[in-house]
């Protein structure tokens, strides 16, 4: 199984896929920590949570290396 997250930022969308190996962290993390409603959810809290730090907070803009 794997998921497909598209994500937006300035007008340029970007895909992003998520193996097994991916989902299966995130699982944890969210078995562990979760509070959302679903595991899609805290997939993209979570991802929202790093990139803003990664771009708003750090100014490294290391994430996406392109």
């Amino acid at each position: 199984m794997k998921r497909i997250l598209k994500l937006e930022l300035d007008g340029v969308t970007k895909e992003v896929v998520l193996g097994k190996d991916e989902l299966k962290e995130f699982k944890t993390k969210f078995d562990t920590i979760g509070f959302e409603n679903s595991l899609e959810q805290f997939i993209v809290n979570d991802l929202g949570d790093l990139l803003e730090n990664e771009l708003y907070e750090t100014h490294f803009n290391q994430l996406f290396n392109y």
